[in-house]
């Protein structure tokens, strides 16, 4: 499929109406929030989209963007053949809730996840390399204990908690780094999307059978260890979702919030199991006052989480009495948090290309490309590289 030729020749480009309508159809768009974004009013989109009138070039590139959409596209004779997006289950939002529609920057996220999956099987098929470990990974449901559940999965990444709780953390390597390396190992892609907060998403899962995908934010070391441990949860329970924060689950259904229970439950016992917290936390009179806040710090940092995850930790275990927590110690934890969570997350990855895309993709990009099954501008693009020195660097930050 084509432009047609007159896009040269005529003073109105040939618009298709009908292509224009699709794009903004595709994204689940309002017309009057495009209308705003290109400073015309709806009436005039309107136009645009029956053929009665046809946008500038300036206007259209601005579509183009919005859209996001190759500019061309929109000259083409027909609408393109593209394949639907296929949206995962939400989890913020009841499955019955009107009116409810994704965020079109979700609906990117999901549908660029989606085309790096595509890209990592089609050049680990370019190379030989087809045997992922996922097809024997570990499956659970909601019916299995998360204590077990959790010792298994550590054991099945040969990560055990000695490892988690002896390495020295520094602000060149995190907890959150280390995990998503030997999750990554077991044949999961880990991505990174910095809009999923402002989204208040707090990260996603697209499970498949072969290479399952993560999507995590952007938040502090300590919190995105649990969201990098609660979606590979979500993995082993073979369930996709976009998962929110956990004070945005009481809007969402029975089912979503027993899924997300589970996930951190889960995760917890993952990150802090209860045998191994005995042995730092003997005497529950420690967190009897005030002063248990000092000792929820230190517990924190021996096991490379953040407070209030230590702090949900013991209350759950029944370390702290509920009078303790809602009077004195909950306001500080929360006020803690949220002075953490406001601080920007610096990338610990020393090159943005592989904090954005993970190991594993990196590497099967610059596996195809050292072995000449690819070009280096097939490199370049498939790690969305404009200045190809960058590739070399990236190679020697892996």
């Amino acid at each position: 499929m084509k432009p047609t030729e007159a896009i040269h020749n005529s003073p109105e480009l040939p618009f298709n109406p009908t292509v224009l309508k699709w794009a903004r159809e595709r994204l689940a768009l309002e017309k009057r929030v495009v209308a705003k974004k290109v400073r015309v009013k709806t009436d005039r989109l309107d136009e645009w989209e029956t053929g009665t009138r046809v946008p500038t070039v300036r206007q259209g590139r601005e579509l183009a963007k919005i859209y996001h959409r190759p500019f061309l596209e929109f000259f083409y004779s027909s609408i393109p053949e593209l394949p639907e997006i296929e949206l995962i289950p939400d989890f913020r939002h009841r499955e019955d809730e009107s009116g409810t529609k994704p965020e079109v920057e979700l609906i990117l996220t999901q549908q660029w996840a989606r085309e790096i999956r595509t890209n990592a099987l089609d050049l680990l098929e370019e190379i030989g390399d087809t045997e992922l470990a996922q097809t024997s990974l570990l499956r659970f449901t909601l019916n299995d204990d998360v204590v077990k559940s959790a010792k298994k999965a550590r054991d099945s990444l040969l990560l055990p908690i000695d490892v988690q709780i002896d390495f020295p953390e520094t602000p060149i390597v995190a907890l959150s780094d280390i995990l998503r390396d030997f999750i990554e190992c077991v044949d999961i892609l880990i991505l990174k999307d910095d809009s999923l907060h402002k989204l208040n998403v707090r990260g996603l899962c697209i499970y498949s059978q072969q290479l399952p995908i993560i999507v995590i934010g952007n938040e502090p070391p300590s919190t995105q260890a649990f969201t990098i441990v609660h979606e590979f949860a979500h993995v082993l329970l073979q369930q996709s979702a976009v998962s929110g924060f956990s004070e945005s689950r009481s809007n969402s259904s029975e089912y979503a919030q027993q899924v997300e229970q589970w996930c951190d439950q889960f995760t917890a016992s993952f990150l802090i199991p209860e045998i191994e917290l005995q042995k730092y936390a003997r005497n529950p009179d420690d967190f009897s006052d005030e002063h248990g806040l000092s000792q929820i710090i230190e517990l924190s940092q021996i096991f490379k989480v953040s407070e209030y995850a230590m702090f949900n930790r013991l209350m759950e275990l029944n370390y702290i009495e509920d009078s303790v927590y809602w009077d004195t110690l909950r306001p500080i934890i929360l006020q803690e948090q949220q002075i953490l969570d406001s601080v920007p997350r610096q990338s610990l990855y020393n090159n943005s290309y592989i904090d954005k895309l993970g190991r594993f993709y990196t590497g099967t990009v610059l596996d195809a490309w050292n072995t000449g099954y690819i070009t280096t501008t097939n490199a370049a693009e498939y790690l969305g590289v404009t200045n190809l020195q960058h590739l070399f660097d990236i190679q020697s930050d892996l």
